[in-house]
């Protein structure tokens, strides 16, 4: 479960990295996106097995599920346990402040969640990269 857990932040992680990348040709280019590319929803196989992950809006929150529909329309409802990670901007929060509208990234086992995250807003991921060292090239 550990090494699940691990690879479905790292995929969450890679989903805002590309979003960052994104960002970064967006100051440099102007007819680049004002915004980064969507990681909608998928799959990635582990040793330990299938580990799913979605980024979308909460449509529906109710007892220990929470259905969260991506941008394409998928909509899918995940179980949330007492082993479920909660974070809001990177701090620990409960369930409750998960509200309908809320935009999250969430993966776990299945749709089980093991994490469900609110991401920053781009601006701020993109000012935070704007204070980065450039490369030389």
């Amino acid at each position: 479960m550990k090494l699940a857990l691990i690879a479905g932040a790292a995929v969450l992680a890679g989903a805002i990295g590309t979003g960052a990348a994104s960002a970064t040709a967006s100051n440099n280019d102007p007819a680049a996106p004002s915004a980064p590319p969507e990681v909608l929803h998928g799959e990635s196989y582990t040793p330990n097995g299938v580990y799913t992950w979605q980024t979308g809006t909460v449509t529906s929150r109710s007892g220990n599920a929470l259905t969260v529909r991506s941008t394409d329309g998928t909509t899918w409802t995940w179980t949330l346990n007492d082993k479920t990670k909660i974070q809001k901007e990177g701090k620990p929060v409960t369930a409750s402040s998960i509200a309908e509208g809320t935009r999250v990234m969430i993966g776990g086992p299945g749709h089980t969640a093991a994490i469900v995250l609110t991401p920053p807003p781009f601006e701020k991921i993109r000012d935070q990269l704007n204070d980065l060292p450039r490369p030389p090239f």
